[in-house]
């Protein structure tokens, strides 16, 4: 039997595929990222602003510091605190400018200042998110209270601390502008974070603070 023609050309297909693979690649790149993500597989030290993770009343020496606050001073990673966070310790320390008015016996005044710094260790808790992490990772640690104070106390008298001597020609003026020793400047409290001996200052009293998110 004759071939029938069948009147017209089947012609060859042809797409350029090029752009959308491009896209495509490009959709499964971030897709893969966010996986890795939601997984807990990127492990880096927090980036997030330091003293948005601080709260420290230095008065009772209670507050919290994030986690972040101490991987970014350190470098460390979540690896590195989870190892690490049972040998953190936290203190501050205050500096005071003392004065007083001092009167000599032969009529002369003089204004006696001195600059006390005092360095208060703080109790820590770590503080772990367990219901929101099972693994119990650390995400901060509350701080409790004062554990100790070291450094010099100012003297109640300046002109002659401690009555070291006893026939010391100046004595405290009760006419003068400081008739007891007074504090009349001195520097915020600085939060100190240590391990291992290293010190890092992550806090000064008086910037803004937030507690930080518990992030896992």
């Amino acid at each position: 039997m004759p071939k029938q023609e069948l009147g017209f050309e089947i012609l060859p297909l042809s797409c350029n595929l090029s752009s959308s693979q491009t896209h495509l690649n490009h959709v499964i790149k971030r897709l893969a990222c966010l996986s890795l993500l939601l997984a807990g597989c990127v492990d880096a030290p927090e980036q997030s602003s330091v003293s948005s993770q601080i709260t420290l009343d230095t008065t009772t020496g209670i507050g919290f510091v994030g986690k972040g606050a101490v991987q970014s001073s350190f470098g460390w990673n979540n690896a590195g605190l989870q190892t690490n966070a049972g040998g953190i310790t936290f203190s501050y320390e205050v500096t005071g400018i003392y004065e007083q008015s001092c009167l000599h016996a032969a009529g002369q005044h003089m204004t006696v200042q001195k600059t006390f710094k005092k360095t208060v260790e703080l109790s820590a808790a770590v503080a772990f998110a367990a219901r929101r992490n099972p693994q119990d990772k650390v995400t901060g640690f509350n701080l409790t209270g004062i554990a100790g104070t070291a450094g010099d106390a100012p003297p109640t008298d300046l002109c002659n601390p401690g009555q070291s001597e006893p026939d010391s020609v100046w004595t405290p003026d009760p006419n003068g502008a400081y008739p007891v020793v007074t504090q009349t400047s001195g520097s915020p409290a600085a939060l100190y974070v240590t391990f291992a001996g290293v010190s890092h200052q992550i806090w000064t009293e008086g910037e803004s603070s937030e507690a930080d998110d518990e992030t896992p």
